[in-house]
């Protein structure tokens, strides 16, 4: 049985090193930063012997915890034991723990407790502005304020909706949420913002103590009078597609034709798509640095009243920088079409591709200072097999500037060899940029990714 184990090559890190001999008997646990709601776990390298009754609280104690977790320990299976705190542990903690591994197995004294350590991720957040919309396209006079409000870890629903208030002239206005299903992304509109004959403002105010996040903000939103029709902002977007968004106080006239009127320095063809107060402007070839983006006096809105005045403003289109990611979440078993190694890529022209064979006779060495996707010394249990460099431009048509997705079939590149672990590393050079990272960047950068097998 082949199988994949995923992990990126990290420039630094906090983690504790355990003693490797512990891989004997514990082949992973839990490490680095985990969520404030997640589960600690131990995987046993062998299946447990004796009998267990899988789901049910564990009588013996077997974790202690700095400072103190109260929850329930239990088998998942034959291999894995899950402690299942009773409350959410709090966010930016250091964890300092003891498993008992004498408990459940028969070991030397050296062995008995299995020292590792972890943290609980720091909680904080972002408000995003996402725009304003017209809602009453006869007369202009309600509108509606979207926006979104992203925490770096999951939490509590009603605290969330507690840190956002919106404000008209004084009223606080009501706001409905929309939690996205990862508890991290957490969408309000807030509908009923009065427009009237004079200009005015809402006022989105922000302040996180229901989350114990020690940050307050606030942003002021021009609300234009009736008959000012106007841009109110412009924003780049550069991923997945790049485009460009003019956010305009009304609603646009929709099917208008828009070339020669809203333009874009650089000599692209564009392409146009209206959608309410917004019009999105897209260029048909990858944009990177400065330009201008133009209205003119002839874009019209619903009522089919002009723009007053021309509007010009700067804006800039930026390269994704080079980079590789892999594609899946850990174990891949293969099947009858082939060995398939996807991954993802953006501003590159190539990747080149490293396999290193660990011997099935090595496999237990290697074990000793690893666990399956581990790196180090690789070089007292193995070889490189196959080093290549892989051309990422073979379909013309293709973007390179956004990410993309690519694979190769290992069939193809080496014969596996029943037991053995082979390791793939996938990188790039410099000389695999894009031209314009190629001009600018001045160091050589090598980003390694890589699974085993």
């Amino acid at each position: 049985m082949i199988g994949f184990a995923v992990y990126s090559k990290s420039n630094s890190s906090t983690q504790e090193e355990s003693n490797p001999a512990f891989s004997a008997y514990i082949s992973a646990y839990t490490s680095g930063i985990i969520s404030s709601e997640s589960s600690i776990r131990i995987l046993l390298t062998n299946e447990h012997e004796a009998p267990i009754e899988i789901g049910k609280p564990i009588e013996k104690t077997l974790f202690d915890f700095s400072p103190s977790i109260k929850g329930t320990a239990v088998w998942l299976d034959s291999r894995t034991i899950e402690f299942r705190p009773e409350k959410p542990l709090p966010n930016g903690t250091e964890y300092k723990a003891e498993f008992y591994l004498s408990e459940i197995l028969e070991v030397p004294d050296e062995f008995e407790t299995f020292d590792f350590s972890f943290q609980t991720m720091q909680q904080s957040y972002e408000v995003y502005i996402d725009g304003m919309t017209t809602t009453d396209k006869k007369t202009l006079r309600t509108q509606r304020l979207d926006g979104t409000l992203s925490t770096a870890d999951v939490a509590d629903l009603p605290s969330v909706e507690k840190i956002v208030t919106v404000t008209q002239n004084g009223k606080t206005l009501p706001i409905t949420w929309v939690h996205e299903g990862n508890r991290t992304t957490h969408r309000f509109a807030v509908e009923g913002i009065q427009r009237t004959e004079k200009a005015g403002k809402v006022e989105v105010n922000w302040d996180s103590s229901s989350i114990n996040v020690d940050l307050k903000g606030t942003k002021t939103i021009e609300i234009p009078a009736l008959g000012d029709f106007k841009v109110m902002d412009v924003k780049v977007i550069q991923s997945p597609e790049q485009y460009a968004v003019l956010q305009f106080s009304d609603p646009i006239l929709e099917n208008q034709a828009l070339e020669g009127l809203v333009t874009l320095t650089g000599g692209s063809a564009l392409k146009y798509i209206i959608e309410d107060n917004e019009i999105r402007v897209y260029p048909q070839t990858r944009q990177a640095g400065p330009r201008t983006i133009t209205a003119e006096v002839g874009v019209k809105n619903i009522l089919g009243m002009p723009l007053k005045q021309r509007y010009l403003m700067e804006v800039m289109f930026e390269e994704i920088k080079p980079e590789i990611q892999l594609i899946g979440k850990g174990v891949i078993l293969p099947n009858s079409n082939g060995l398939i190694f996807p991954f993802r890529a953006v501003s590159l022209r190539a990747v080149d591709v490293k396999i290193l064979k660990i011997y099935e006779k090595n496999i237990p060495q290697f074990l000793q200072v690893n666990n399956l996707e581990g790196q180090r010394e690789l070089r007292r249990v193995g070889k490189v097999v196959l080093k290549k460099t892989i051309q990422l431009t073979q379909k013309s048509a293709m973007d390179l500037g956004k990410w993309n997705t690519y694979s190769f079939d290992l069939a193809q590149l080496i014969k596996a060899e029943p037991g053995a672990i082979y390791k793939v590393i996938i990188s790039f050079k410099r000389i695999f940029y894009l031209c314009l990272y190629r001009r600018r960047w001045t160091r050589r950068r090598q980003c390694r990714h890589a699974r085993s097998w």
